[in-house]
């Protein structure tokens, strides 16, 4: 944004533009040197489109040669017989020179941040991304975490400032990805320039807009899919497709009736439950499991929730209740969805949806973990729960909740009614 404001008395005076400096975003103010209201605005105009231009979500979008030739060259500009103008700005600050970041060294400041603030799994998966723009081998090298597959690297460069977001934009497109998983190879990398930036590892060249992953579109989807539940006679007939196989029941029922992730099902243990009252969703250790146990042989933690920290409690409802009361007696081991061909072991997320998705397709079904998830959601909109106490019970924010579920909450004026019990 630019504006104009008169300095002086007319006719002495004359107009001045102001605007936010693109690269410093220090506020600058220059005399246009005329006392014409017009032509101070036309300025004012050109200015500001100049500034936006070096916006860098704008330096990555090219307009098509066809629309380029249709215009036509520019119309020549005209110099105006002025004295030089003075001018107000503010000195840039000074850069003090210092070694120039390589990629390794942002590799390795960014592996510190993902092992304090992600559980194994979300480690891995920023990791496999990694892989692919700085090559296996680096990555390797850097966090010491092994891969069988060694991807080439697809960004060839030495020093952590030539990536670019246009970089960042043709290695997405270059992945052939579904938008959500677009959206989170966004996420990684604006999440990773972040970083970098206040750690002091990369200094900004856009003040005005640091980070230069912000010039990335948000790949976001064009249309929402709808929310998909089941109703109560959906429930019923899927609890009945499930029950001859009670480990898969037992994941439906906690999906169900208290709203729990596929991964968070799967991971829970008999000390999760406290007198068939709550429950409490937290990271777990598989201390049972070969395949996740480190060759030292003590146990890796790898549980189910999405970041550390993040344990909550969770209500047990009647209905799960009384399921809980027939079904926690029958267990031989702790895992509460034990795989029934691998005795003592968990089910594996993936494993468990193929096997789901096979019993439901022999139906005719086609619900899954997700619509699970959102079953519980919609009917406590139902009941009148709140959005903080839904989100609390979820693990999610109460924007995600607004987002997803804001058509199935009650009117505030209904729940304030049954709270003080008016009609």
């Amino acid at each position: 944004m630019a504006s104009i404001f008169y300095r002086g008395k007319p006719p002495a005076g004359c107009w001045w533009v102001q605007y936010y400096h693109p690269r410093t975003g220090e506020i600058t103010r220059f005399s246009l040197a005329t006392g014409d209201r017009y032509a101070a605005e036309v300025i004012r105009r050109r200015v500001e489109l100049e500034v936006d231009l070096r916006r860098p979500e704008l330096q990555l979008q090219f307009v098509p040669a066809p629309i380029v030739e249709n215009l036509g060259p520019a119309f020549p500009t005209v110099a105006l017989n002025v004295s030089p103008a003075p001018q107000e700005t503010s000195p840039e600050p000074a850069v003090e020179s210092k070694p120039r970041a390589t990629t390794a060294d942002l590799l390795k400041l960014y592996w510190h941040v993902i092992q304090e603030e992600n559980v194994a799994e979300h480690q891995s998966n920023k990791l496999s991304i990694l892989r692919h723009f700085f090559g296996g081998a680096l990555v390797a090298e850097v966090t010491g975490v092994a891969c069988r597959s060694m991807p080439l690297a697809y960004f060839e460069g030495q020093f952590a400032d030539e990536i670019t977001a246009q970089n960042i934009r043709d290695f997405i497109a270059s992945r052939n990805l579904e938008p959500k998983t677009k959206r989170h190879y966004r996420e990684l990398f604006h999440n990773l320039f972040e970083v970098a930036l206040a750690d002091g590892l990369l200094a900004p060249i856009n003040y005005h807009s640091p980070n230069p992953m912000s010039a990335l579109p948000s790949y976001s989807a064009r249309r929402r899919k709808p929310i998909i539940f089941l109703k109560p006679e959906d429930i019923t007939r899927q609890f009945e497709v499930l029950r001859d196989c009670p480990p898969m029941l037992a994941a439906a029922q906690l999906m169900i009736h208290a709203g729990l992730r596929r991964a968070e099902a799967l991971w829970l243990t008999k000390d999760c439950f406290h007198n068939l009252e709550y429950l409490s969703v937290r990271t777990q250790y598989d201390t049972e499991s070969g395949d996740d146990a480190e060759q030292n042989g003590e146990p890796r933690e790898a549980g189910s929730l999405k970041t550390e920290g993040s344990t909550r409690p969770v209500s047990i409802l009647p209905p799960l209740r009384t399921f809980l009361e027939g079904y926690l007696p029958t267990l031989e081991g702790d895992w509460i969805v034990p795989n029934p061909w691998k005795p003592g072991r968990r089910w594996e997320k993936g494993n468990f949806s193929s096997a789901l998705r096979k019993l439901n397709s022999k139906q005719d079904l086609v619900w899954n973990c997700l619509h699970y998830r959102h079953t519980f959601a919609t009917a406590r909109c139902g009941e009148g729960w709140n959005v903080w106490d839904l989100a609390n019970e979820m693990g999610t924010s109460v924007a995600m909740i607004q987002k997803h579920y804001a058509a199935f909450l009650q009117p505030a004026r209904l729940q304030r009614q049954k709270q003080d019990g008016s009609h």
